[in-house]
């Protein structure tokens, strides 16, 4: 194993060989990283891949689409802005979903 200090601090330590090591298949620019938990992060050409769960402190943007295991965030839109109710007389939201002045 070779592990280089940062900073020349025994405590941070950045493993360039080991044993156990695993290649990985990258394009020229692009970069992954692990930690002793296994964790990996993988920067990408056009996104950013991590093999566990994504915590963030502050607010998310995207300019494309939005989805999880069950679907878009716009397919939900909408299936919302167009719904009624069975009950005489309702009709769909007055307030849509994803409108400009929904806020």
């Amino acid at each position: 194993m070779v592990m280089l200090p940062m900073q020349g601090r025994a405590r941070n330590f950045v493993i360039v060989a080991g044993n156990d090591a695993v290649a990985i298949e990258l394009n020229d620019g692009e970069t992954v990283v692990y930690n002793q938990h296994g964790v990996e992060l993988r920067l990408l050409k056009d996104k950013i891949k991590s093999n566990v769960s994504l915590e963030v402190d502050g607010d998310i943007k995207a300019t494309g689409d939005v989805s999880d295991k069950a679907g878009s965030m716009q397919i939900m839109r909408g299936a919302y802005n167009i719904h009624g109710h069975t009950a005489e007389g309702t009709s769909p939201p007055t307030v849509l979903m994803g409108a400009a002045d929904a806020i």
